[in-house]
Formats: structure tokens, C-alpha cells, sequence
């Protein structure tokens, strides 16, 4: 057997590389840890979404539990608390006297309500307080009965048995009512709001009238029919502006004038079947301020008259 004698290289090969072929290694390099972070990312997001089902349809199995797990645990019919009645004789709590709290109210009767009585005010400003059973009076009233005046009231009791008090005090200038007691007639009313007074008192016995008190204010002039064939007239005025009105007392056909009225200046009339005073406190046109919402355009009067009784 032959043996090659050729001697061996064994010496390592030495390869040279040019900048361009480095460069190359470089890229592929980076281009792989790309590679493997993307493989990464999507690993895991597709184990993320496999945990959500939201959009799967659902077995028929897992409604079941779904509909169960959803559905209200019943009530127990035991779980609902009541006060316990069992005593406690335990001798702290026997010798214990409960505190006066959570006690029931008690029941207390309401107090009466007083009856009114009118009662003038202090001075002396001329005022007609109306009262009827004992309640301050609102309306339209017309009474026949019992009447009695006194110094300073008016006092009737109807054949019905209703019941009036009248508390009066009359102009200084003016002549007093007789005080007496007799069967008459009494009208009373009480319209007014809160734009305008409008009150009337007027008493009468078997010859005519014995006392007026008329506080009124309307759209028109006042007439006022006060004795046979006498009557008390407002006369018309430009209704421009706030401004006095004359009053006279005429014959209710207006075909004569017995006397213009003076303000706070009582004035005697003859008349029939009695003769009587007239007292005009107040006549005059008023005109609504725009700037007052509650006030209104009309004529006002405030007249006081008393028959002269024997």
C-alpha cells in the first residue's frame, strides 16, 4: 500500500473581507431582531383575544348557566324583622325607667275661636266697624227686626235670629244718634277689594231713615235716593286728572238743587217725612297711577247722614 507522501496544508485559511460585505452582515442581523419582535407582538395579541368571547354565540349549555347566574336569589320569607314582645326580666331592666321619648302625641282640643267683636280704634277718626254673628262681615245683608243704638254701637237681632253689631262714631261736627230701641230695617254691605272701599250701612225704622254711612268708589258718578223725592248727586267732572267733584242734594227728578255740599261742613235738609244732616266727608274723581297696579279710575265718596228724630 502506497502512502501518499504529498505533504498537507493545515494551516487555517484566512478570509478577507471588504467594508461592503460587513455592511451586509450588519443589515441581516437587524433585520432578524425585527423578525423576532414582531413574533413576539403577535403572539401576544393572539393570546389576548382568545380569552374574549364577547362576539362568540354561545352554547346552548352556557345560556343556561348565564341565565341562572343572572336570576335574583329568592327572598326568604323569614328575613323580614319584626319587634319582638318577649319581656326582659333582667333586674337592671325591671328597676330601669324608660326615657319620655318616642311617646304617641297627644291629643288636645283645639281652643274656640273667640266671637268678634268690633271695637273702634283709638282717636277720633269717623269709622263704621260691621260685624254679623259674630264675624267680621263681608256681603250683601238686609235685616228686619229688633234694633237698639247706643252711643256707639248699633245692635239688631233679625226675626230669624241672626245677630249684627255695629260699632260707629260719627264726625265731631255731626249731631248724635238718639240712643233707642225700636223695630227698623238695616241694610249692610261690605264689596270692597284691594283697589277700592266699598261699604254702605243704612238703618231704618217705620218712618224713613234714621242713619247712612256710604264709602264707595265707581266708574260713575253716585246717586244716592236718601228721603222721598231727595237724592244725593255726584256730578261729572273731565275725567283727565285727580280733582274734587261737587255734590249736591236735589230732587231725585233733577229738576232743582236744594243745596251743594261742602266738604267737612255738615249741611241741615227739610225733608219728608223727617229732616236730616249730611256730612260729606269725601268726593272726588280719582285717576289710576300706571305706576300703582292695584289702583283704579272712578269716583269716590265717603257721606255721612243721621235723620233728625224727635
Amino acid at each position: 500500500m502506497l502512502i501518499n507522501s504529498t505533504p498537507i496544508d493545515i494551516q487555517p485559511k484566512i478570509t478577507h473581507y471588504t467594508k461592503s460585505t460587513y455592511l451586509h452582515i450588519k443589515t441581516d442581523i437587524i433585520r432578524c431582531r425585527v423578525l423576532v419582535i414582531c413574533a413576539c407582538l403577535a403572539i401576544t395579541l393572539i393570546g389576548c383575544g382568545s380569552g374574549s368571547d364577547t362576539n362568540r354565540p354561545r352554547s346552548s349549555a352556557e345560556r343556561v348557566v348565564v341565565k341562572q347566574l343572572n336570576k335574583p336569589a329568592p327572598v326568604s320569607p323569614t328575613a323580614t324583622l319584626f319587634p319582638t314582645s318577649t319581656p326582659i326580666n333582667h333586674p337592671l331592666v325591671l328597676t330601669f325607667t324608660p326615657a319620655p321619648v318616642n311617646l304617641p302625641a297627644s291629643e288636645t282640643t283645639p281652643a274656640p275661636i273667640p266671637p268678634y267683636v268690633p271695637r273702634l280704634p283709638i282717636g277720633s277718626l269717623p269709622i263704621v266697624i260691621q260685624s254679623v254673628n259674630s264675624s267680621e262681615f263681608s256681603g250683601l245683608l238686609d235685616m228686619i227686626g229688633t234694633m237698639t243704638i247706643d252711643e256707639q254701637s248699633i245692635k239688631m237681632t233679625s226675626d230669624a235670629g241672626d245677630e249684627s253689631m255695629i260699632a260707629y262714631r260719627l264726625p265731631q261736627a255731626m249731631q248724635e244718634l238718639t240712643q233707642r230701641t225700636f223695630s227698623g230695617r238695616l241694610q249692610i254691605s261690605d264689596m270692597s277689594d284691594i283697589s277700592a272701599t266699598r261699604q254702605e250701612t243704612w238703618v231704618f225704622d217705620d218712618i224713613g231713615l234714621v242713619f247712612a254711612d256710604v264709602f264707595q268708589t265707581f266708574e260713575e258718578p253716585a246717586h244716592l235716593e236718601i228721603a222721598n223725592g231727595i237724592r244725593l248727586v255726584q256730578r261729572q267732572v273731565n275725567e283727565t286728572e285727580t280733582s274734587d267733584v261737587f255734590a249736591d242734594i236735589e230732587t231725585t227728578d233733577g229738576t232743582s238743587t236744594l243745596v251743594r255740599l261742602s266738604l267737612f261742613s255738615p249741611v241741615s235738609v227739610s225733608a219728608t217725612p223727617r229732616d236730616f244732616q249730611v256730612f260729606l266727608e269725601l268726593s272726588e274723581f280719582q285717576k289710576a297711577n300706571p305706576a300703582l297696579g292695584d289702583s283704579i279710575t272712578g269716583y269716590a265718596l265717603h257721606v255721612w247722614i243721621v235723620g233728625i228724630t224727635s
